[in-house]
């Protein structure tokens, strides 16, 4: 630097790199109690949100945890290394992934049973093991990699197998007891010959290479599809086809991930010291910066990699890790801050003992001497039931924008150095979708027989989108014709280049080159024929995109007007859908007969953005809502997503008079304020599976099941309720939970 670039020695000692300095100020003491704590995350080496924002978190419920007596500046932290931060669309992806996977292994359970009875003669329920050593199997080429040797289904399923599932790297030297580093290899080879080496130091390292070139082909096909749909994602003109298409990408990289890294076992000539179970600061943000973080109150702060986090519970005998629940984060805690060093090395010292044990009959280690404490087990596999899940949902829909001034493009700073900023007067957040629908006038026939005009909303989406049960909604009668007849011929055409394409293989050259010619017509035919439609000149011009009838929106929004208005009062605006709601008021009073009624109002994004303008004064004086609705009954509840609540039976004093497990129990999230069902959708507080996995866990096939079901938390996790039928404390307004997560009531009836 010096050299090159003429930089004084001054200047050079103000060079440095965020990620090699520790930023944060030591922790003071309070003036109220003379205890430390935390101060702000806040540092400008973070740009990412979502590390900001965990870094926030952390800092509330180390500091509550302070605060109650229950850590202070001696205690001893310990931190689980995280991975990569993902974005919604990729966090999308992964449960997309992981029930592939699941789906995946269903399927491989019927093959089993079907060709071991078929080439084996007998009947099998296959075990865990027999269905991962039947997935490396079919990832191999059904060819052990190391020997060559073709493996039968009887080979490796039943009594005694002549083929083991080994750790390619071996697990003494990683811990790595992932799929990406398993193969399904011959016993012989495994215990007598590769035992605790890698593929590289293995004498027929050579021979071992050529089995292994599908998987390199495999990845780098799935680099060239990754790439063409990185193009895709670009080209995006709607923010639902770039998040699909993102999400696409994201599930595209986790295969790519998958076989890459299968690939790189074989052909790495040493052990990376990303294997290694060193204990320094990894790469994730959360845990770089929250590692510096937790330095500036506590002395003792030691990381720990993930993967001793799960090979912990698996000596330990915990119960298999399912992400049903959202206590599985709390069983990985315990077991992190168990994670001593010398239960690290032991660990290592374990694993190494047990492949002698395995393959070469020495005793059977054992890991009980280093359980935690006496009845850890039942203790730690409890947290599904007794576990209070905090659930954190910001609101930032009222938080006013501000944006960085420029002149000419350059950011303008006061004195300090700091930077100018301008207030906006907007909010945070999608107020309606992005697409417009148009409305066009119809006349149909009523239930009484009697033709009304009706004003219907149509959508123009691609022809590729096109499914076949939305032909019947196409709005120009020509074009629908056009588009049915198209359909049904591009089938035929389909079936035939399918037909040609698995003759090529059978014949010689010249007859080759003549199906080729066929193919290359009948696909031209499906591009540039099928689906053209005359102009007023009689030239075919190609139909790309259509209109079409929609279900999707039955009260949409209006957003604008058009700035060329038509003389046709319907067409005159800007026609979207509501994108969410953002509150729902509960009013509830005592009619004349003595009986509780209530009533609602919802408030969409829309609404309330223009509610919460800063230029609006009003939002200071008025609530969101009227104060009372048109019965004259007072305002009870103003509910948002994310909110938590009590469900009751009778009466609240049921609630009051329960311990806190029983509470737990009663304890919901709003996860949605429906406007056309006019309900309320609520999710117990652990339940972490998808909705559509819980309505099929429930036995519905779409919807979900309706009612309180006091009691029966686990059979019907996800609720709606209607407002006459919401008996719930709210939190907020009766009740609180701390960042520890301890519930506690603000009133008493």
């Amino acid at each position: 630097m010096r050299d090159n670039f003429n930089v004084d020695e001054e200047k050079l000692k103000s060079l440095y790199h965020p990620s090699a300095i520790e930023v944060y100020n030591k922790a003071k003491r309070s003036d109220k109690d003379g205890k430390l704590y935390l101060g702000s995350p806040l540092i400008s080496a973070i740009k990412n949100p979502m590390a900001m924002r965990a870094l926030h978190q952390l800092r509330k419920v180390i500091n509550q945890l302070i605060n109650d007596d229950v850590i202070d500046e001696n205690t001893t932290i310990r931190i689980e290394m995280a991975r990569e931060l993902k974005s919604a669309n990729e966090r999308g992806a992964i449960r997309q992934w992981q029930n592939g996977l699941q789906n995946n292994r269903n399927y491989y359970i019927e093959d089993i049973k079907k060709l071991y009875k078929e080439d084996c003669g007998l009947d099998i329920e296959p075990s865990e093991d027999e269905v991962l050593k039947f997935q490396l199997w079919i990832e191999q080429n059904k060819v052990c990699l190391y020997t060559g040797k073709n493996i039968s289904i009887c080979d490796f399923i039943g009594a005694n197998p002549k083929f083991d599932i080994e750790h390619t790297i071996p697990r003494s030297k990683s811990l790595d007891n992932s799929q990406n580093n398993k193969t399904l290899c011959c016993s012989v080879y495994n215990r007598d010959i590769k035992k605790n080496k890698i593929p590289s130091e293995c004498n027929n390292h050579n021979e071992i290479l050529p089995r292994i070139k599908h998987w390199y082909a495999k990845y780098k096909g799935l680099e060239n599809q990754i790439r063409d749909i990185n193009k895709k994602v670009r080209a995006s003109t709607t923010k639902e086809n770039r998040d699909t298409n993102i999400q696409k990408r994201a599930k595209l990289r986790f295969e790519y991930n998958y076989y890459r890294n299968k690939y790189k076992t074989f052909t790495m000539v040493e052990v990376p010291r990303g294997f290694k179970n060193s204990q320094s600061v990894d790469i994730g943000i959360i845990s770089k910066y929250g590692n510096l973080f937790l330095k500036s109150l506590f002395a003792q702060v030691y990381p720990v990699k993930g993967k001793t986090t799960s090979n912990l519970r698996e000596v330990w005998g915990l119960d298999k890790k399912e992400r049903i629940n959202h206590a599985h984060h709390a069983k990985d805690a315990v077991v992190v801050a168990c994670c001593s060093k010398d239960i690290n090395d032991a660990l290592a010292e374990y694993y190494h003992n047990y492949e002698d044990y395995k393959f070469y009959g020495k005793p059977k280690p054992s890991f009980k001497h280093r359980i935690p404490w006496k009845g850890f087990n039942n203790d730690v596999n409890n947290f599904d039931d007794n576990t209070l899940i905090s659930h954190h949902t910001s609101d930032v829909l009222p938080i006013q924008s501000k944006k960085a001034i420029r002149k000419r493009g350059i950011i303008q700073r006061n004195e300090n150095g700091e930077i100018k900023y301008k207030q906006g007067d907007t909010v945070r957040g999608a107020l309606h979708k992005e697409s417009f629908y148009g409305a066009i006038k119809r006349e149909e026939k009523n239930k009484k027989g009697e033709v009304q005009e009706v004003i219907k909303y149509v959508f123009r989406k691609p022809l590729e989108d096109f499914s076949d049960t939305d032909l019947k909604n196409i709005v120009d009668d020509t074009v629908k014709e056009i588009v049915i007849s198209g359909r049904k011929q591009e089938k035929l055409l389909k079936k035939e280049i399918e037909a040609l394409k698995k003759q090529i293989n059978k014949v010689d050259d010249t007859e080759e080159a003549i199906l080729i010619t066929q193919i290359e017509a009948f696909t031209n035919i499906i591009e540039n024929e099928l689906y053209v439609l005359p102009n007023q000149k009689g030239d075919p011009v190609p139909i790309k995109k259509i209109r079409y009838f929609t279900t999707d929106v039955k009260v949409p929004l209006e957003i604008k007007k058009h700035r060329d208005i038509s003389r046709h009062e319907h067409k005159q605006h800007y026609f979207t859908k509501n994108d969410s709601n953002y509150c729902m008021a509960i009013y509830e009073g005592v009619n004349p007969k003595d009986k509780v009624e209530r009533s609602n109002t919802l408030v969409n994004n829309l609404d309330a953005g223009s509610y919460f303008k800063k230029s609006n004064t009003d939002n200071k004086i008025y609530p969101i809502v009227p104060e009372k609705d048109e019965n004259n009954n007072p305002l009870k509840y103003i509910l948002t997503k994310g909110k938590m609540v009590l469900i009751y039976d009778k009466t609240p004093k049921e609630l009051y008079e329960m311990e806190q497990q029983q509470l737990l129990e009663h304890l919901f999230k709003i996860t949605q304020l429906d406007v056309e069902a006019s309900c309320i959708k609520l999710l117990h507080h652990t339940e972490a599976r998808e909705k559509k996995v819980i309505t099929s866990f429930m036995g519905l096939k779409s919807g979900m099941k309706g009612g309180k079901n006091i009691g029966e938390y686990k059979k019907f996790p996800w609720l709606k309720v209607g407002v006459n039928s919401f008996d719930c404390l709210v939190e907020g307004y009766d009740f609180k939970i701390s960042p520890a997560g301890k519930l506690s009531f603000l009133k008493h009836l």
